[in-house]
């Protein structure tokens, strides 16, 4: 029974071993972290900001189109009507 009281001690203090130095590897590399980590938001913010202006330039140009197939289909219509009268 000392025996397994021992090895569970043991397990325990080699677990704890490896929490410290887990943590000791957060706080390092913590700094680095943070700054990858607003870099990615920088970048994913330019990108959206990137796709923000082609949809605007896109939705322009469609509206554009559109406004140019109904004045061309309202013009001929009106050919039409005039045409088959």
């Amino acid at each position: 029974n000392d025996n397994n009281l021992e090895t569970i001690e043991k397990r325990n203090r080699h677990g704890l071993k490896f929490v410290q130095i887990e943590t000791q590897l957060v706080y390092a590399n913590l700094e680095a972290f943070v700054s990858i980590l607003n870099n990615l938001d920088n970048s994913q913010c330019q990108g959206s900001s990137d796709l923000v202006n082609i949809w605007k330039s896109f939705a322009s140009k469609v509206s554009q189109r559109l406004v140019q197939a109904l004045r061309n289909h309202v013009f001929f219509a009106c050919l039409y009507n005039i045409w088959t009268k």
